[in-house]
Formats: C-alpha cells, structure tokens, sequence
C-alpha cells in the first residue's frame, strides 16, 4: 500500500509539473517546487511506514484517515499550493519563493522528524 501510496503523489507531481513547464519562470523556482513535493512525499512514506510500524500520528489533520486518505488530503494539498503560489508567483514573485523557502523548512523539518521516529522503531 505504501509503495502504491507514494507512487500515485509522485506521478501528480510529475504530472503537474511538467504541466506547468514554464521558460519564464524564476532562476531556482522549480527547484524549489521540487524540493517542495519531494519533501511532501518522504513526510507521506515516513509517515506511513511509522504507523504501519506502531508508531502514533501527531498531526491533527491526519489522526483519522488510513493511508488512501493521507493520500488523498496530500494530493489536494501539495497540488493546490503549487497552483496557488504559481498564481501569486504572476504578481509578487519575491513573496511567492519566500513562501516555497519557508513551506520546505517546514516540510525539512517534519521530514527529518519522521525520518528519527522510523530510526527508533527500527532499533
């Protein structure tokens, strides 16, 4: 399930951003995107494998959905900022990557918070 999980989220993301191929766009900008849905994708498989692995989900907007609905709730939202900030990115470009700087801390971080909760149930 995890494996299918993930590869639904990577094929949008292919999808959407080659979709959304632009010459115009600013120098780093796609690889902020990048950084972005493949940061969205190690929260979602960590995620998964930790409570497949005993481990108890803190997030409150995912405490109550199985994997198909991470999923889901994650192909909305990774999508739907994308969009959004592609649109702010047409009238404050400035704003639009410091908010694509920010959004990877955050997901940095969670990241990196799974990826520890994985190393201790693995001990």
């Amino acid at each position: 399930m995890l494996f299918r999980s993930v590869t639904i989220l990577l094929l949008l993301a292919v999808v959407a951003t080659a979709a959304g191929q632009n010459k115009n766009l600013p120098s780093g900008y796609r690889a902020l995107e990048i950084s972005y849905v493949t940061l969205n994708l190690v929260d979602l498989g960590t995620t998964i494998y930790g409570i497949n692995n005993g481990a108890i989900e803190r997030n409150p907007l995912f405490k109550n959905y199985d994997a198909a609905g991470m999923v889901g709730v994650k192909l909305v939202a990774v999508s739907g900022y994308l969009l959004l900030n592609r649109q702010l990115l047409k009238v404050n470009p400035k704003a639009a990557r410091i908010s694509l700087v920010i959004v990877n801390a955050i997901y940095g971080a969670v990241a990196i918070n799974n990826i520890s909760v994985v190393i201790k149930l693995n001990r």
